[in-house]
């Protein structure tokens, strides 16, 4: 196995914990606001946790399971994270129960986005293999600096 595949794999394993933490905290933020009863916890507030608790579970249900369907989930996660990080930061910051949350939908936010570039670097370097397979040995790809 090479080993940008190990590194992908490793990285895929701890963005499943990530994201599984982030489901965690989430589902704990949320009761705290539940239980306080406070004003700022309002429900658009409520939902994005909600929001952000499903889609870092599925994101890890996806990645355990080598979905085929995994990239458009984990730009969705990404994108929700980063907005419930964004909402938990303006309503918590002295509340260690929603730093927690904030800071683990930050981190699984960032594992998505990574596991999303690895995943474009390795597509482009299988395309660029591909294409100098199928040039003769003798005759070399062109190239963007011989073109011109």
């Amino acid at each position: 196995m090479k080993e940008a595949q190990v590194t992908t794999k490793t990285r895929a394993m701890q963005t499943v914990e990530d994201c599984l933490e982030a489901y965690r905290q989430c589902v704990a933020g949320l009761s705290h606001c539940l239980d306080c009863n406070d004003a700022r916890s309002s429900g658009p507030h409520i939902r994005l946790l909600l929001d952000a608790a499903d889609i870092n579970l599925a994101a890890s249900n996806f990645l355990t399971r080598a979905s085929r369907y995994h990239r458009p989930l984990l730009e969705l996660a990404a994108e929700v994270n980063e907005a419930a990080a964004d909402s938990l930061s303006a309503l918590g910051k002295d509340n260690p129960l929603l730093k927690a949350a904030y800071t683990a939908t930050l981190r699984a936010a960032a594992g998505c986005k990574e596991i999303l570039d690895r995943s474009n670097i390795e597509k482009a370097d299988a395309r660029d293999h591909a294409v100098l397979e199928s040039f003769p040995a003798s005759d070399t790809p062109p190239t963007a600096s011989s073109a011109t």
